[in-house]
């Protein structure tokens, strides 16, 4: 049975309860206000609320996501697909799982050696709806070099079982080519 639940102590800190590997093969959105990263957890350092004010990590069977308040204070969100609730969180709900879905990150890629600012250093997206590149250093293999690439979150969807509302989670990325093939 999936469930949702919200860290209860109101922290200047993430729970103590979650660690990346509980949730499999784990990525991280990580935002601030100069920058945006989604990478494997292994390549970044996630966990520093003044770094990285909002974000989320996810796989397979989870997703935690966070945010900080005026207040300095985390807004901490987990959801599992199996599992018990660790008890740092409160307000369980249980969930029935609607089914999976893509959602294409737009962006372009920009290329180091074209890049008339300089200093990219690697290929990265650029997007205009946030604030600077998007640095995906992720293994993508041949995909991630095809012309028609892009990058791609796999979202699980979740219905409230007493009718409370709808829910929605990251499960994974892969790069996606247009026109139905696929990759990762």
């Amino acid at each position: 049975m999936a469930v949702i639940g919200f860290f209860i102590a109101g922290a200047n800190e993430h729970p103590s309860s979650v660690k990346p590997d509980c949730f499999g093969l784990c990525f991280a959105w990580l935002e601030s206000p100069v920058a945006a990263r989604l990478d494997l957890t292994d390549n970044v350092s996630w966990s520093i609320p003044d770094i990285w004010p909002q974000g989320r990590i996810f796989g397979e069977n989870g997703e935690y996501r966070w945010r900080k308040k005026s207040d300095g204070k985390l807004h901490c969100v987990l959801i599992l697909d199996d599992g018990k609730m660790p008890d740092e969180f409160g307000g369980e709900l249980e969930l029935e799982k609607t089914g999976d879905a893509g959602l294409i990150l737009w962006g372009e890629p920009v290329d180091p050696a074209g890049d008339p600012e300089g200093g990219v250093g690697m290929v990265v997206f650029h997007d205009n709806t946030i604030p600077g590149y998007l640095k995906y250093p992720i293994t993508w293999g041949k995909v991630g070099q095809h012309a028609k690439a892009a990058p791609c979150l796999t979202v699980r969807r979740y219905r409230g079982r007493n009718g409370s509302g709808e829910f929605e989670r990251c499960l994974a990325v892969k790069m996606e080519i247009f026109g139905g093939e696929e990759g990762g």
